[in-house]
């Protein structure tokens, strides 16, 4: 199992690389997170105590007693919350969820305009695949997704992290009482809950 912040997201990094030189039948898209300011804060389930608990920086995330198969950081633009990532791991699978954020107004809880998870079972290719809400609130997979779905299905790869628990609302997501949206801005609270 990956430990730590950076080397996780570094294994995903490689293994996103490692799956563009697959050989298979049918290599599935993958989008690399776009160019964007570093994350404004880090979050880490914590082994021990089993609560989230905010960061400043990733090497403190590092430091700490920090649950490797769990974490997450937000990134804050102009004073304004716009994407919260959580990473999930299993023992051959892993995942990064990006939820794209809207705030209509000022100190309002933030929307899920939609989610893009950056999935990879084992030695397997990696993909991305789109969600955005549909009927209830509930993400579901983009039609231009489920076509991507169909075709790693038909080439026999495991798909099933594709299924995983998916965040309906900001409010939903494990550390979201640790990001504070105000109408003078979003302000991480320290330490955990």
């Amino acid at each position: 199992m990956v430990r730590g912040a950076g080397q996780l997201i570094g294994a995903l990094v490689a293994l996103v690389f490692a799956s563009a030189a697959f050989a298979g039948p049918y290599v599935p898209p993958v989008r690399p997170e776009p160019d964007a300011p570093p994350p404004t804060a880090w979050f880490g389930l914590s082994a021990k105590a089993g609560r989230w608990c905010a960061y400043t920086s990733e090497a403190a995330l590092e430091t700490t007693d920090l649950s490797p198969d769990r974490f997450g950081w937000a990134r804050v633009q102009g004073g304004r919350l716009v994407s919260v990532t959580v990473m999930t791991q299993s023992e051959d699978s892993t995942t990064s969820d990006r939820y794209l954020l809207a705030i209509d107004k000022p100190g309002a809880t933030p929307r899920i305009l939609r989610m893009e998870r950056t999935g990879q079972y084992a030695e397997q290719p990696a993909v991305t695949a789109d969600y955005a809400p549909g009927a209830g609130g509930a993400l579901t997979l983009t039609p231009p997704s489920k076509a991507v779905v169909a075709r790693m299905d038909a080439a026999r790869y495991e798909t099933y992290y594709l299924d995983w628990p998916r965040y309906r609302r900001f409010e939903d997501i494990p550390f979201r009482r640790l990001i504070i949206v105000a109408p003078g801005g979003v302000t991480i609270r320290k330490g955990c809950l």
